[in-house]
């Protein structure tokens, strides 16, 4: 259920209010077992020797969650905007929101409040009768995320609309961050205590010329974990201390006051757009961009050797078109930087790393007709 109002409280001032109501209801049903060749694929085995091999050496358990949980939030927002001039205007806003809860689907899960990589059975003995297969450990279910968000910003046209400026200072607190974590074969979610950012955009749009357009974008961003003691740890804490972050291990992965995931300190934006028209009725055009971003922490340990450097990657395009068909080449990454997107825990190699990295130099044309 929504709704939302706007008042004009003067001819250069309103108000615009919402309310919005949300109700979720979720079920969950998640069922494992080992199979072995004699059982065939979709029955359990009761072999001890597998499952002692699944358990010590994959944290992965037989198991058999059933599971529940509601959730509903009203959630308001307000926003003043303030029209300074007919090429100026001013806002501030503040609204709430939040995430679902949920259920994580990872498999290394530690029924019955298991240590992990511990399995406490004997040869003969019931997997019933050394723990409760349908007691999920506590990661198994994670909270709604819950966010105060408070803006402030304007929108201008300067120099006879030559230029226009955007523009907005942010802040954010998150409660319950839900953040994706790496579980030694999958990954899962957990929650963050308090997450706090922080951050200030601007955007510049400059029509230089009849022919020349540019473009500049930049960011500040703070990013930083208020309160994260639970974090997950990292393969070298692991190595040290097997049980690392939980109830039976003497480490843990406290990251309160450390960066958030996927949150570079600074990102920018340089673009042009160039177009010169022809006596025959063509035109010649040109674009290009060039993006920068700092480095950021992609995992939800923080690990150092996780970490992505900054890097900047250019981008151009060249071509002819008439009124009904476009000639164009283009490059990406024109200088083949090597870039790395992501770096995590190789599932199952404890101790390794992998890494996606981005398309390196492309170079390519395109034909457009338009009928």
């Amino acid at each position: 259920m929504f709704g939302q109002g706007t008042f004009n409280l003067r001819d250069d001032l309103r108000v615009s209010i919402g309310l919005r109501y949300t109700e979720e209801e979720k079920d969950v049903v998640s069922t494992q077992f080992v199979s072995d060749d004699l059982t065939g694929l979709g029955t359990p085995t009761d072999n001890y020797f597998a499952l002692q091999i699944e358990a010590t050496n994959f944290n992965s358990y037989p198991f058999d969650f059933r599971e529940d949980r509601k959730t509903d939030k009203w959630i308001p927002s307000i926003n003043v905007q303030w029209d300074v001039t007919p090429d100026s205007m001013l806002y501030a806003s503040f609204s709430q929101g939040f995430k679902s809860g949920g259920f994580t689907d990872a498999d290394d899960q530690e029924p019955g409040q298991l240590a992990p990589g511990s399995f406490p059975c004997v040869p003969g003995q019931p997997l019933e009768a050394c723990y409760d297969p349908t007691v999920p450990n506590d990661d198994f279910e994670f909270e709604d995320e819950e966010v105060d968000a408070f803006e402030i910003g304007g929108k201008h046209m300067l120099f006879g609309s030559q230029l226009m400026v955007n523009w907005a200072a942010f802040y954010t607190l998150y409660d319950n961050l839900q953040t994706s974590i790496f579980k030694g074969i999958s990954f899962g979610v957990t929650n963050a205590a308090k997450s706090e950012i922080q951050g200030v955009e601007v955007d510049l749009l400059w029509q230089a010329t009849d022919r020349l357009r540019l473009g500049l974008n930049g960011a500040w961003l703070d990013a930083t974990y208020d309160e994260f003691r639970n974090a997950p740890c990292t393969a070298i804490q692991l190595d040290v201390d097997p049980d690392c972050g939980t109830e039976f291990g003497f480490t843990n992965n406290d990251l309160s006051g450390e960066r958030t995931m996927f949150a570079p300190e600074y990102t920018a934006s340089l673009t042009f757009d160039y177009a010169l028209p022809l006596d025959n009725g063509l035109e010649l055009f040109s674009s290009g961009e060039v993006n920068y971003r700092d480095d950021f922490e992609p995992g939800g340990d923080n690990d150092p050797l996780d970490r992505i450097d900054s890097y900047s990657k250019t981008n151009l395009r060249l071509g002819i078109r008439g009124e009904q068909w476009e000639l164009m080449a283009y490059g990406r990454n024109i200088f083949d930087k090597e870039i790395y997107v992501q770096s995590f825990d190789t599932p199952v190699l404890a101790g390794t790393h992998s890494q996606f990295i981005d398309e390196g130099r492309i170079v390519g044309a395109r034909i457009q007709y338009r009928f």
